[in-house]
Order: C-alpha cells, then sequence, then structure tokens
C-alpha cells in the first residue's frame, strides 16, 4: 500500500469517526427536542423540522423541490408533508388552469411559522450551552474547525 492510499484510508477513519462521535452527542442532545413517534411532548419531528425549514427558505416550492434537497423518497416525504399540512403548518397551493396541474405548491403557514421559530429557537439554545461549556481554547478550536469544514464542503 503507498503513502498516499495509506493516508487516504487513516483520514477516511478519522471522519468515519468524527461522524460517529457526532450522531451520538446528537442523539443525546439536539434530538431531544424533537417528538418520536409521539411519545415524548415535543411539536415535531426532526424530519418535520427539515421540511418546515426548506418550505421557509424557498417560500413556494413542490414536493419534488424537497425531495431533491432532503435526499429522501417521495413516498416518506409525501407522509411527513401530509400531517404537516394537516396539522395547519403549511398549505398546499394548486396551479392555475394554464399551468401543470400535476404541480402542487408548499407554503409554510403563520402557524408553521411560530412552531418553526419555537424549535429553531430551542435548537439553537441546545448549541449555545454546548459552546459556552467549551474552555477558551476549545471555543477558538471549534469555530477554527467549524470554518475550515464549511470551505471543505463549500458552504
Amino acid at each position: 500500500m503507498d503513502m498516499d492510499h495509506k493516508k487516504t484510508k487513516e483520514v477516511s477513519l478519522q471522519f468515519l469517526n468524527l461522524i460517529i462521535h457526532l450522531t451520538h452527542w446528537l442523539h443525546g442532545k439536539y434530538f431531544k427536542e424533537f417528538n418520536k413517534n409521539g411519545k415524548t411532548n415535543r411539536i415535531i419531528t426532526d424530519r418535520q423540522f427539515s421540511i418546515l425549514i426548506l418550505v421557509y427558505q424557498l417560500k413556494l416550492c413542490t414536493l419534488s423541490d424537497l425531495q431533491k434537497e432532503l435526499n429522501v423518497s417521495s413516498s416518506s416525504l409525501s407522509i411527513g408533508v401530509s400531517k404537516l399540512v394537516k396539522e395547519g403548518y403549511l398549505t398546499r397551493t394548486y396551479p392555475s388552469e394554464e399551468e401543470d396541474r400535476r404541480k402542487i405548491y408548499l407554503s409554510i403557514t403563520p402557524k408553521g411559522a411560530d412552531v418553526l421559530m419555537e424549535v429553531h429557537k430551542n435548537v439553537l439554545f441546545v448549541f449555545e450551552e454546548f459552546y459556552e461549556n467549551l474552555s477558551d481554547d476549545k471555543k477558538k478550536d471549534f469555530e477554527e474547525g467549524i470554518n475550515k469544514l464549511k470551505k471543505v464542503f463549500n458552504q
């Protein structure tokens, strides 16, 4: 095995371990803010949160727009969207006679925007609390790490 491949393997393993640890942390802290199969008193699931954020950002979108962004099956997405519509968080708008009648547009309702902001505030608090409990050196490392990862992932 040449040195480049060995280094690639080593970095890949480190990245996988980071993802595993991050996932563990997320399950212990972040996901507690969401409803899990109706078993908590939280308002929405993490998937519903993702859907609401995207619809909020896109203003008006179709199911296929969401599917591309979230990379999930249309059947799974349809179920989540239907629940959000039923709860009054999203609204469906049907196109005019001249447009493609198969396209159904989604937009966030005022009630959906309120829920989104409430959950967003709670999630942000989790991350703020984490950051505030870091030492000054770790805060600096964390900030630098985020900025470097953003560059790597082109954000």
